[in-house]
């Protein structure tokens, strides 16, 4: 693992210290909030099989849930079995087992849809998840379980009509706040007990939104936000951009993209997102629409 992060001013004890900028970089100048580096959370490294489910991606609305297993073959032979969706107690289905064939050295995606006729609405109100559990197993038949992997996901249904948003089919009213992730006493690397805390305000105010301005938060935020009913915008870090150097980020050196492709990779599942973030006070020409549409293009894939 590495980490690098250049210097913000070519000298900080000089009187007249210049900005380091470079447009290949996010941020590209200094920025008006302490950019921390280093290893600010937890890493780990994480043993699986060689065929394996890397990823889960689950959407809940309208009473079905679909779902999306990104399944890894890393071994020289092509992979024959099953998979099975079991969505989860309190859903009021059983599970599904449906084919699951991928080629030598390569990566598939397997998808199962079925009716969720008993899974509860997720609101700010009423704030109910269920968890769904994809099992692989090889073999046409019951055989050896090759790995399993499960999500937390929660059925709501996002709209806009009449000039309105809409969270199940009732007008919405965001009350929120920008925040940044960190404390006096440990910066960026808080600890569980400081994120209950910061995060309660949000709460004691009687807020029901909040943006994480310009960066990504720990997965211990969005996991809160699920349980409390708060609704996110999540963000990444490009701002300030001109249409040109946006141009560069995304079409050319791609470093906006990655970071708006990661953001929903990650955060696809959480119920609680339910807005993306691809810039921030950026100044933006006729020209610049473009760009936008084309981040917007990958944003929507499953």
């Amino acid at each position: 693992m590495r980490v690098f992060r250049r210097a913000s001013y070519t000298d900080y004890t000089a009187a007249t210290a210049q900005p380091v900028t470079d447009d290949h970089e996010l941020p590209y100048k200094p920025v008006d909030h302490w950019p921390y580096a280093g290893l600010t959370r937890a890493a780990r490294i994480e043993a699986v099989p060689q065929v394996t489910i890397a990823k889960l991606l689950v959407r809940a609305a309208n009473g079905r849930l679909e779902t999306h297993a990104v399944v890894e073959n890393h071994s020289a032979r092509d992979f024959e079995g099953r998979l099975t969706l079991d969505p989860g107690h309190g859903s009021g289905a059983r599970p599904t087992v449906v084919a699951a064939r991928i080629a030598a050295r390569s990566a598939g995606v397997v998808r199962v849809s079925l009716q969720v006729p008993d899974a509860p609405r997720w609101s700010p109100a009423s704030p109910h998840t269920l968890t769904a559990r994809a099992t692989l197993t090889a073999g046409r038949a019951s055989g050896a379980r090759v790995d399993t992997l499960s999500t937390v996901y929660g059925m709501r249904e996002l709209t806009i009509a009449d000039a309105q948003l809409r969270l199940n089919g009732k007008p919405l009213f965001l009350k929120g706040l920008n925040w940044h992730e960190e404390t006096a006493a440990h910066g960026r690397a808080m600890t569980p007990a400081e994120y209950d805390r910061e995060l309660g305000h949000v709460t004691a105010v009687g807020a029901n939104f909040i943006r994480n301005c310009v960066y990504n938060r720990h997965p211990y935020v969005y996991d809160w936000a699920d349980e409390h009913g708060v609704l996110v915008m999540d963000d990444i870090d490009t701002m300030w951009l001109n249409t040109a150097q946006e141009r560069l980020q995304t079409e050319c050196y791609g470093l906006a993209r990655a970071l708006a492709l990661t953001m929903a990779w990650n955060q696809h599942n959480y119920p609680s997102v339910i807005l993306w973030g691809l810039q921030n006070e950026s100044e933006i020409d006729a020209n610049g629409a473009p760009v936008y549409r084309a981040w917007l293009a990958d944003l929507r894939r499953p």
